[in-house]
């Protein structure tokens, strides 16, 4: 039904409508142009009408509208928010990890720690290197070096407590590890390149 939208809205070559599904999260796109709104209750009306006929409910807590040329308007979809914003004129989207998905990696890093407290800091570091290696992977393409920022100054700061915890000691160890000796000696994960994939631009709302 989405793919027939896709054409019978399509104008000059172009899609006015586009939709994306995951398992059975769907979210569909649509222009932003004043007169393509009409296409929102339409979209609306015949979902209803096909997930009827599947004896299917939408979801009444999940299901809603967006519009992201407003303030603060985000979209969150697997994990990512989307947001619009212009650069030089111009209005394009960004991604970025939810802030919800950056706590529950820090949280299960910080039961890894807990768990080889007493232990050599290259084991908790063996078991935490391809949890994060994943989630770097998943959010590198997109707006997250922020976020990576972020994780690895806390990354950095666990393992500094880590070794001084072994010694008895308190602080960070600022002048004792330099940020080289704890790559170098230790190995940790170091990747956190951002591969930015090319968006398609947004045309302004009229």
């Amino acid at each position: 039904m989405l793919e027939k939208a896709k054409q019978v809205t399509a104008t000059n070559g172009y899609n006015n409508l586009e939709y994306v599904r995951w398992a059975d999260d769907l979210v569909i796109l649509i222009d932003g142009y004043n007169k393509h709104a009409r296409l929102i209750d339409i979209v609306m009306k015949r979902l209803k009408e096909e997930f009827a006929k599947l004896e299917l409910e939408m979801s009444q807590e999940k299901t809603k509208q967006i519009d992201l040329s407003q303030a603060r308007a985000k979209l969150e979809y697997i994990g990512f928010v989307f947001r619009l914003t212009k650069r030089d004129g111009k209005s394009l989207v960004i991604r970025h990890p939810k802030r919800k998905s950056l706590i529950n990696l820090q949280r299960s890093i910080k039961k890894i720690f807990w768990r080889k407290r007493g232990r050599a800091v290259r084991e908790a570091v063996a078991l935490i290197n391809p949890k994060i290696r994943g989630w770097v992977n998943y959010f590198r393409h997109g707006n997250s070096s922020r976020h990576f920022k972020i994780l690895k100054d806390w990354y950095e700061k666990k393992v500094r407590r880590h070794l001084l915890k072994q010694k008895q000691q308190r602080g960070f160890g600022w002048k004792r590890w330099s940020r080289k000796v704890l790559y170098q000696r230790y190995g940790l994960y170091n990747d956190y390149k951002i591969i930015y994939s090319v968006l398609p631009k947004v045309k302004p709302a009229q």
